[in-house]
């Protein structure tokens, strides 16, 4: 399960639990750099230590039916929880039924089943919170294993406890549990690792020895004796990490070679065949490997930064998208990560790439972290280690938040109906999801039920609801992953309304595609609804594009020095012409209209010109316009205050926008405020700006029906307002900022 090599000391993890040590949580928050210290993948269940430098608080997820989560309950959850008890650990290690970890100054605590004393604490009473380890001693690493536990201490001698009724713990002792630690009949090690039944070790020379149960030759002495006491692995390889699977054994030596025995009847040792080994065999391929970890019917490795698994793929734990059964040697997990890091489940995998955990295979208790109980047969990011470079909020009814985390790679969370998180489910998300396909994102937008993106090459994809052809790839068919947007055009930046999308190209020209019922699409008709691109009436170059997202249907768009322009429903002057009239080819706005930036909110519009204060336009019946009345304007307004934004973000009926140079209270937002979206700590509506609290320096803004959303210059994000369908990421809503993950 785990491996630690390059780490003086370090706890090779078991069959179904796995440390990954020194890993970045590549997540920054006002100054301070989250990390991971440990991972370790157990039998349905994983946990990890996030904090800064090398401690820091344990969290755990998956399966918690005997406590092993260690929250205070029994119950299941697909979300990271905190371990209770306020303890400050330095690694933790994950069983099959029980979890283990070092707090600071060595102080050993376990949690979850106890059957047979594997918690170690002179009880077999379970305990759904941290338990000290008897004894008095200060350990240097820890491994969970089945139904047993084993450490070593700061001198090197290593102790076990729980169960042994195959003589897993080493001592020699004809007893059938322990519930205090005692040591193991066998000199200073190195490592240790722990399975179900048998534990393995290597010694300061870098020898391996192995003890316990041996019924299909998992402690390599070429026998399957049981041993009571720790005996040598044949071979006289010398060693720098071991892993214990579930009934199988893996070393890697200083050259990088990997070794595996014992069961192989998935092919999990890895040379070729599915034959039996008693003594090490070569994992085949001539791979050099700086990492390995045997789980419980599958092993797998890391070479060159590339993760290799191979034995039973059933459950996907091979990463590779395919369902093929099993293999007996080295394949490649899909993607284009580069891992440094390798823990091996029961049932799933999971690897650390650039500090950000990714996770696949079973998934049936939410092992795999990012908050879903659905099988991975690719990596999937684990929630709550992103770092955006983007943020959309979706508006009308719509209640799902999207962002392009740093690479491209794109998340989704909140309401799924129509499969609008584009992770090929339409179960609604309280943590990110990667979206499905492996695209690079340069830019999201969120719709009612919809959501496009322009991927690092312009090429367009969409995804969710289309029952008004509104993805754009040619049917009104409803999809849960993206799709190419139909045309091979090359865009430069797209826009999700209510039931329609338009785009901007590389060469200026503006396209839509869905629900025309208005006059959306600009293309002079009112025909019902398009389902492929059509470009509008006109032949000016635009810069930029907003569509609305509620049910009165308009978009707006910025061109390059010839003016701001609107078309579309008008009922309430959104097109900012001077009329109520709606219009099916594009109009220029009254007044100033050279803006750089655009935003349409449900019947209004604001732009900024990029350096001095916002204009707003249409329905003010909320004080959106924030001009300081409730007014409806046909015509553009200026926002009340002498305020200098950069850029504006329209909700469904209130508006944020961002200062422009300022490093502390830097936006602001009016209008409505019923569910707290303007982020003021209060639900009283405002006719003029009101700085949102919290003084946080956000460089970008974006708003939903009744949410709001933005992220720091250290491209952390924070959500206010309703959150009924999880779109804040959170449990509940909030009236002020709440941080993401």
């Amino acid at each position: 399960m785990t491996h630690r090599s390059a780490f003086h000391a370090a706890l090779v993890r078991r069959a179904v639990a796995t440390t990954l040590l020194a890993a970045a949580w590549a997540t920054e928050s006002l100054g301070q750099v989250t990390s991971i210290v440990s991972i370790s993948a157990g039998d349905q269940h994983t946990c990890a230590v996030i904090n800064n430098g090398s401690s820091g608080p344990a969290y755990c997820w998956g399966r918690n039916d005997s406590g092993q989560v260690g929250d205070g309950s029994s119950a299941t959850t697909v979300d990271r929880v905190a371990v209770s008890g306020g303890h400050t650990f330095t690694s933790v290690s994950a069983g099959r039924a029980h979890s283990c970890g070092i707090a600071t100054g060595g102080i050993a605590y376990c949690w979850g089943s106890n059957t047979n004393g594997r918690l170690g604490n002179r009880t077999t009473t379970a305990s759904l919170t941290p338990s000290r380890v008897a004894g008095g001693l200060t350990f240097e690493s820890i491994s969970a294993g089945g139904a047993h536990t084993c450490g070593i201490t700061t001198t090197g001698v290593p102790y076990c406890w729980g169960g042994n009724g195959i003589g897993q713990l080493g001592i020699g002792a004809r007893v059938s549990q322990v519930v205090t630690p005692v040591p193991v009949a066998v000199g200073r090690v190195i490592a240790s690792t722990s399975a179900n039944y048998h534990t393995c070790a290597l010694t300061s020379a870098g020898a391996a020895i192995c003890w316990g149960r041996n019924a299909t030759g998992q402690l390599g002495d070429a026998t399957t004796t049981l041993r009571r006491t720790p005996v040598s692995v044949s071979g006289g390889h010398t060693y720098t990490s071991i892993t214990a699977g579930a009934a199988h054994t893996c070393a890697v030596s200083a050259g990088g070679q990997a070794r595996c025995w014992g069961r192989n009847s998935s092919g999990e040792l890895g040379d070729g065949s599915t034959v039996q080994h008693n003594t090490p065999a070569p994992v085949t391929g001539g791979l050099s490997f700086s990492a390995v970890s045997a789980g419980g019917f599958h092993s797998c490795g890391i070479a060159g930064g590339t993760a290799y698994c191979w034995g039973r793929n059933v459950e996907g734990q091979f990463g590779d998208g395919t369902t093929v059964a099993q293999r007996s040697a080295p394949g490649a997990v899909s993607g284009a990560l580069t891992f440094n890091a390798i823990t091996a489940g029961m049932l799933h995998t999971c690897a650390l790439s650039a500090g950000a955990a990714h996770c696949w295979g079973t998934n049936t208790s939410g092992q795999l972290g990012d908050g879903t109980i659905t099988i991975r047969r690719t990596p999937v990011a684990v929630a709550g280690a992103l770092s955006f470079t983007s943020l959309t909020a979706a508006t009308g009814l719509g209640a799902h938040t999207c962002g392009v985390a740093a690479g491209g790679a794109a998340y989704c969370w909140g309401g799924n109906a129509s499969g609008q998180l584009g992770d090929g489910t339409i179960v609604q998300r309280r943590t990110p999801v990667a979206v499905a396909g492996g695209h690079s994102f340069a830019m999201l937008s969120a719709g009612r039920f919809h959501t496009c993106g322009v991927t690092t090459a312009g090429a367009a994809y969409c995804w969710g609801g289309n029952a008004f052809g509104q993805l754009g790839d040619g049917t009104t068919t409803s999809q849960r992953t993206p799709v190419a947007v139909s045309g091979q055009l090359v865009f430069s930046s797209v826009s999700a309304g209510e039931n329609s999308t338009c785009g901007v190209t590389t060469g200026g020209t503006e396209y839509c595609w869905g629900a025309n019922g208005s006059g959306e699409l600009g293309d002079g008709t009112i025909i019902n609804e398009r389902s492929i691109p059509a470009p509008i009436t006109s032949s000016l170059r635009f810069r930029s594009v907003a569509t609305a997202k509620g049910f009165y249907g308009h978009t707006c768009a910025t061109t390059f020095g010839a003016g701001t322009y609107c078309w579309g429903a008008n009922g309430s002057g959104q097109l900012g012409d001077g009329t109520t009239s709606s219009r099916f080819v594009p109009v220029v706005i009254s007044g100033f209209a050279n803006f750089v930036s655009i935003t349409a909110g449900w019947r209004h519009s604001c732009a900024a010109p990029g350096v001095g204060n916002v204009s707003c336009w249409g329905n003010n019946e909320w004080g959106q316009l924030g001009d300081g009345t409730t007014t409806q304007r046909l015509t553009q307004v200026t926002v009340a205050g002498a305020f200098s934004f950069s850029t504006v973000g329209a909700g469904g009926e209130h508006t944020c926008a961002v200062r422009e140079g300022k490093t502390d209270d830097a936006v602001y937002c009016w209008g409505r405020n019923a569910s707290g979206q303007l982020g003021d700590g209060s639900t009283r509506d405002t006719h003029s700006p009101v700085a949102v609290h919290g003084g946080l320096n956000l460089t970008l803004v974006t708003g939903g029906e009744s949410h709001t959303c933005g992220y720091t210059t250290q491209r952390v994000g924070y959500c206010w307002g309703a959150n009924a369908w999880l779109q804040l990421s959170d449990s509940s809503p909030s009236y002020l900022p709440v941080r993401l993950f």
